[in-house]
């Protein structure tokens, strides 16, 4: 009996003894349990932060891969973040809605500065069309003296031919056969030089006339009352140079058909002869109507009215 009272005293003394220490070494535990608990937080929280801060300064072009990306760490730490799971969350919320926000402005950015990119290459185009209308219509109109005086150079030799073609024919004429017709050929090359250049000119203010009267009062001080004006002036004279180039190039021919009648008038009389057995197709020694039309045609390029 005084063992056993014995050993419960002993007992006694030995809990009264390790009772503080079971409770210091519990607290510990609970520290460090703690401790290791925010440290895994702070990683938690770290991780989920970098990925927010990289979405809010998202491009268009990055953010749905940045924001998969935040999804997945979110999937991967959250379980792990104890208290801080709804303050995560809604973080991560509150980010992708600024994301989004900034995302549709930079968008909204890009779209007015592309529309005013396009409003300033439209300008430029506008610009740029615009002088190359202005030297086309200056060409032109430059065009219609230059090319005047050219006619009026070209025909002077013609000036010197008799009123009537007859006496080109006959030996009145002091021009010879070789000076007459260069000076054919001289005319109906200017002629046609110019006839050329006015059709081209006229296809062009026809074609181009609705551009034309767009684009100049657009980026010029004309206005289109006097643009008008100014046009219906330019086709005027074309039209006028092109009439004058028609007359004399039909002077030219005339003068042509002049000299291919003079020239067959100076045929010896075998020479005629054998012209008038290659008309007289039934050798009847009279040439027919239909043989003196075939005779006009063949040596003088002319055909008789009926």
């Amino acid at each position: 009996q005084q063992a056993m009272q014995h050993w419960q005293v002993s007992q006694q003394w030995q809990a009264m003894q390790q009772g503080p220490m079971h409770q210091e070494l519990a607290l510990r535990g609970q520290q460090e349990e703690e401790q290791r608990k925010e440290e895994q937080a702070g990683r938690v929280r770290e991780a989920v932060t970098k990925v927010i801060q990289r979405l809010r300064v998202a491009t268009p072009e990055a953010f749905e891969a940045l924001r998969k990306e935040l999804g997945e760490v979110l999937s991967a730490e959250l379980p792990k973040s104890g208290d801080l799971r709804r303050e995560l969350m809604q973080e991560s919320e509150k980010a992708i809605d600024a994301a989004k926000r900034s995302v549709n402005q930079i968008k909204e950015v890009r779209k007015k500065q592309a529309q005013q990119l396009e409003m300033e290459r439209m300008k430029l185009r506008m610009q740029e069309k615009a002088v190359a209308i202005a030297e086309r219509i200056k060409a032109l109109t430059a065009l219609v003296p230059i090319q005047a005086e050219k006619l009026r150079l070209a025909a002077l030799p013609l000036e010197r031919l008799p009123c009537h073609m007859s006496r080109v024919e006959s030996s009145e004429s002091d021009m010879n056969d070789a000076e007459l017709e260069k000076i054919a050929e001289v005319v109906e090359v200017a002629c046609d030089e110019i006839g050329r250049a006015v059709v081209d000119g006229l296809a062009y203010l026809n074609v181009q006339g609705i551009e034309i009267r767009m684009v100049l009062p657009a980026t010029t001080s004309i206005k289109l009352a006097d643009l008008n004006v100014s046009l219906a002036t330019l086709e005027q004279h074309l039209m006028n140079l092109n009439a004058l180039a028609c007359a004399l190039r039909l002077k030219a021919l005339l003068a042509r058909q002049a000299l291919e009648r003079r020239r067959a008038s100076r045929k010896h009389p075998e020479d005629v002869a054998a012209i008038f057995r290659k008309y007289d197709c039934d050798a009847d020694g009279v040439l027919s109507k239909k043989e003196v039309l075939s005779y006009a045609q063949g040596e003088f390029k002319f055909t008789p009215s009926e």
